[in-house]
């Protein structure tokens, strides 16, 4: 009985080292054009420093980083003359990091995999250390990683991450995209943030688009915007001109100054104060539509099912606004 009972546990054993076998033969020719490495045990810390270098920071005026699997973070460094890599993983992982007409590229070569890793850890991450002075271009691309960059006031940062979070503080101009994490950004003079899924907060800008279609929006203030939720709630502070449609969610925005365009397919519309120059739309499907204190102005509103308050409205007024609901009441103050 003991000898069948080991052939039995035998077989198991067998069978599961085939399955990771396999999984791993899959990966490699669905991914047959990245250079894999794999290696059998990992214990312990396995972080080693892959790369360590200094460049005068006027030799350098754009830097691109391409991984599909690491962290990268963007700090201020300590020197105003230099920038500072450093890329950390695991041994025998290979970057190539070279410069050309003043850019800096930075293109992950290789990953390795543990079959059997047993409390195993290891910092993947490329370290940019940055002079507070830099103006330079920062272009990220990545498949899988966290993306944390300091303020750069000066400079121009475009980011692409397929799953991961970003995050970066105050630019010049910003572009980030990614398809599964949340974005976060401090004040930029112009700024575009798409998320597939995840959540998307900013803080003040002059022109500024988002778009998302599983995640909330949130924005400073901002002087032209454009928010898209397809299914999350939309905040802003202060704006003079807006465009913002969710489908599945509600719409508050403390203060316009002169244009907006808002639409709710399922969901409310709260705006503390309005002070509108042009003629302008609040739509609600279903949910109701509040406006805390409005300029002299002529609101024309239709509520199909719901009750009507409008405190005043000027019918010789220049500007309209047109406030409309299928389902929900509309109260002006």
């Amino acid at each position: 009985m003991k000898s069948k009972g080991v052939i039995i546990g035998l077989i198991i054993f067998l069978i599961i080292i085939t399955i990771i076998l396999v999984s791993v033969m899959v990966i490699a020719i669905i991914e047959k054009d990245k250079n894999y490495k794999i290696s059998l045990f990992a214990v312990g810390n396995k972080t080693k420093t892959l790369f360590q270098k200094d460049y005068d920071i006027e030799e350098i005026k754009s830097i691109g980083i391409e991984a599909y699997s690491s962290n990268v973070k963007v700090v201020e460094g300590n020197d105003n003359n230099k920038i500072k890599l450093t890329i950390y993983g695991h041994d025998g992982e290979e970057y190539n990091v070279s410069t050309d007409q003043n850019k800096l590229e930075i293109t992950k070569q290789s990953n390795t995999y543990f079959m059997f890793a047993f409390f195993c850890f290891t910092k993947q991450e490329v370290l940019i250390e940055l002079p507070k002075t830099y103006n330079g271009e920062l272009n990220i691309n990545l498949s899988s990683g966290n993306v944390e960059i300091t303020d750069l006031k000066n400079s121009n940062i475009q980011v692409e991450s397929h799953s991961g979070n970003v995050t970066v503080g105050d630019s010049n101009k910003v572009n980030l995209k990614t398809t599964s994490g949340n974005i976060k950004s401090g004040n930029t003079v112009e700024g575009e943030f798409i998320a597939t899924s995840g959540n998307i907060k900013t803080g003040s800008m002059k022109i500024g688009k988002c778009e998302t279609k599983s995640g909330n929006i949130e924005v400073g203030d901002i002087e032209n915007a454009e928010l898209k939720a397809t299914s999350g709630t939309i905040k802003a502070e202060k704006t003079n001109r807006i465009t913002a449609n969710t489908s599945s969610g509600s719409i508050r925005i403390n203060n316009i100054n002169e244009y907006c365009d808002i639409s709710a397919t399922s969901g409310g519309v709260r705006i503390e104060k309005c002070n509108l120059t042009e003629n302008s739309n609040i739509f609600a499907k279903s949910g109701g539509i509040y406006i805390g204190e409005i300029n002299d102005i002529f609101v024309n509103a239709k509520a199909n099912s719901g009750s009507i308050k409008v405190k005043d409205t000027n019918r010789k007024a220049e500007v309209e606004l047109s406030i409309q609901t299928t389902s929900g009441s509309i109260k002006v103050d």
